[in-house]
C-alpha cells in the first residue's frame, strides 16, 4: 500500500490496529481477580453423578478459559471450558468413582480481551471437598445363614391408631394409609400415626480392618447397614476411630455412610468387638460374623445374572421416594 498509494495510506490500517491493541491490553490489565462461589452437591455413593455450579463476580462479562481441578476418585466432564464468566452460573458434571473425601479446586482462570490478543492468568485457591459413600449392595436374606436378617419384630397391626398426617420424606411405604389416601387424591399420600407399642431391635455393627482392604470392608458394612435400616432396625456402628450410637432415619443413615466413607485401617478393640452384634472384617475375603457364626459377604449378597445387585442410591431422593410410593399405590388393594 505504501509503494502503490504512498505512506499515508497505511494510516487507515495502523491507526485502528494501535487503538485495538491498546484497548485490548487495558481491558485485560484492568480486569481483577474474579470472585467465585462454588456450589457443592450432596454426597453420593460410588457410581452416582453430581453437578458442580460455579458463579463468578467479575464486574462485567469477560471472555475466559476456566479449569476447575478435581482430585482422584472423581471423573469430571466440562470442568475445563472456554466461555464468558460473569454472565451467569456455569456448571459441570462429576461421576463419583471411589469412596472417600475428595478435593475440588483450585480453579485456574485465564481471562482474554474480546479480540483474543492478550491474556491474564489467575489461580483461585478456594477448594472444597465432596464425600463419596462406599457402594451398597442388596442382600439375599434367604442365603445368609444369619438369623439377624430375619428378626425384625415391628408389627403395626398391634399398635393403637392415633391420627393421619401428610407423607414426609423418609417415611416407610408400609406406613402409608392407602385407603385414606385414595379417598383424598388431591391431598397426596397420607401416613398413619400409631401409639408406639412396638419393640424395635437394636443392632451394633463393629467394623474391623486389622487386615484386608478397607474399601471392601466399607462396602460390606454399608450394604449390611442399609439393609438393616430398611428393615426397621436401629443400627449402631463401631469403627477403629469413630462410634455412632444406634438410631434410624435419613440423617442417621447419612452419618453411618459418611463414617464408612472415611474408614481406614485399624481395629475397634477387643471390648468393642465383644459388645457388637455383628462384626464385619476383612482378610483374604470379607466376612460377616454373629454369635460365632461367620459367612463370607459374597455368600449373602443378592446377585442377578452373576452380578451383584446394587442400590441406585443408598439414600433415595424425595422425588424417587414419592415415585415409588405412587407406583405402590396403584397396585395397593
Amino acid at each position: 500500500m505504501a509503494v502503490e498509494f504512498g505512506p499515508r495510506s497505511l494510516d487507515a490500517v495502523v491507526g485502528p490496529v494501535v487503538v485495538a491493541l491498546v484497548a485490548a491490553a487495558l481491558q485485560v490489565q484492568l480486569s481483577g481477580l474474579p470472585e467465585i462461589e462454588r456450589q457443592m452437591p450432596e454426597p453420593g455413593g460410588v457410581g452416582a453423578t453430581r453437578s458442580v455450579e460455579l458463579t463468578f463476580d467479575s464486574g462485567s462479562p469477560t471472555a475466559a478459559t476456566i479449569h476447575d481441578h478435581v482430585g482422584p476418585g472423581l471423573d469430571a466432564t466440562g470442568n475445563r471450558q472456554t466461555t464468558t464468566i460473569g454472565a451467569g452460573p456455569l456448571s459441570y458434571e462429576l461421576r463419583l468413582t471411589k469412596r472417600g473425601e475428595h478435593r475440588i479446586g483450585p480453579l485456574d482462570v485465564e481471562t482474554t480481551d474480546v479480540l483474543g490478543l492478550f491474556a491474564r492468568r489467575f489461580q483461585i485457591e478456594t477448594t472444597d471437598s465432596l464425600l463419596v459413600y462406599p457402594p451398597a449392595y442388596r442382600l439375599d436374606p434367604e442365603s445368609t445363614g444369619l438369623s439377624v436378617f430375619s428378626t425384625v419384630t415391628e408389627q403395626h397391626g398391634s399398635d393403637e391408631f392415633a391420627h393421619l398426617r401428610e407423607y414426609q420424606r423418609g417415611d416407610m411405604l408400609r406406613d402409608v394409609h392407602w385407603k385414606a389416601s385414595a379417598k383424598q387424591p388431591d391431598d397426596g399420600l397420607l401416613v398413619g400415626e400409631y401409639v408406639d407399642n412396638r419393640t424395635r431391635e437394636t443392632l451394633r455393627i463393629a467394623v474391623d480392618v486389622a487386615e484386608g482392604d478397607p474399601d471392601e470392608v466399607a462396602m460390606a458394612a454399608a450394604s449390611i447397614a442399609v439393609h438393616l435400616l430398611d428393615d426397621g432396625f436401629e443400627v449402631g456402628l463401631t469403627m477403629p476411630t469413630e462410634t455412632i450410637e444406634p438410631d434410624t432415619g435419613t440423617t442417621h443413615r447419612r452419618a453411618v455412610l459418611a463414617a464408612l466413607a472415611r474408614l481406614s485401617d485399624g481395629t475397634p478393640g477387643d471390648d468393642a468387638l465383644d459388645r457388637a452384634d455383628l462384626v464385619v472384617s476383612g482378610d483374604r475375603e470379607v466376612t460377616v460374623s454373629m454369635d460365632r457364626v461367620a459367612a463370607p459377604f459374597g455368600d449373602i449378597v443378592a446377585t442377578q445374572g452373576g452380578d451383584r445387585v446394587g442400590y441406585s442410591d443408598p439414600i433415595p431422593s424425595e422425588s424417587a421416594t414419592r415415585s415409588d410410593a405412587a407406583a405402590s399405590r396403584e397396585v395397593a388393594p
